[in-house]
């Protein structure tokens, strides 16, 4: 199995919501050693071929629970925000991607709705006594990674969003 400083993300584009496909395909292409692109993962989960055109139909582009995506490469339960020592451990020692879920709050009292999106932590790190993590996120552009100060992530400074939830992967 490759290390996770070969673990890559493909920007979801104009598929405004297709984080959770971005970060399957990398989850899976990590773990068996296929290319997926997003198109064939959502083609896949939707159980709808048109998915994979290349002009992707409007109605393929939504939401998806990304534990029902990952299939058998998710680790239950789910869990909130994980210590410094416990992602360190998932990427470092066990060399498995994190995936986390951000929210992004709709304002006090709008009607607007919370927004989930789907990252991976990639890497942690000490440097210079500042705990370090490594995101893949496919709302930015290619190679879709930057880092991040730990209290940073855990505070909401992901975009905007704060970090809610926790899927740890498995081969």
């Amino acid at each position: 199995m490759p290390g996770l400083s070969d673990l890559t993300m493909q920007p979801q584009g104009d598929h405004t919501e297709w984080c959770w496909a971005c970060v399957t395909a990398s989850v899976f292409q990590f773990f068996d050693g296929k290319s997926y692109t997003p198109q064939e993962i959502v083609s896949q989960s939707l159980k709808n071929p048109t998915c994979a055109d290349d002009s992707t139909p409007d109605a393929c582009n939504c939401p998806w629970p990304i534990e029902w995506a990952l299939d058998h490469h998710f680790s239950p339960p789910s869990q909130g925000q994980l210590t410094f020592d416990d992602l360190q451990q998932q990427t470092e020692n066990l060399q498995r991607p994190v995936v986390i879920m951000v929210t992004y709050q709709a304002a006090a009292g709008s009607a607007d709705v919370d927004i989930n999106h789907y990252c991976l932590v990639k890497v942690c790190t000490v440097m210079n006594g500042v705990q370090e993590v490594t995101i893949l996120d496919p709302l930015r552009p290619e190679p879709c990674e930057y880092q991040i100060p730990y209290p940073a992530l855990c505070a909401g400074d992901v975009n905007g969003a704060l970090w809610t939830q926790t899927f740890l992967t498995s081969p």
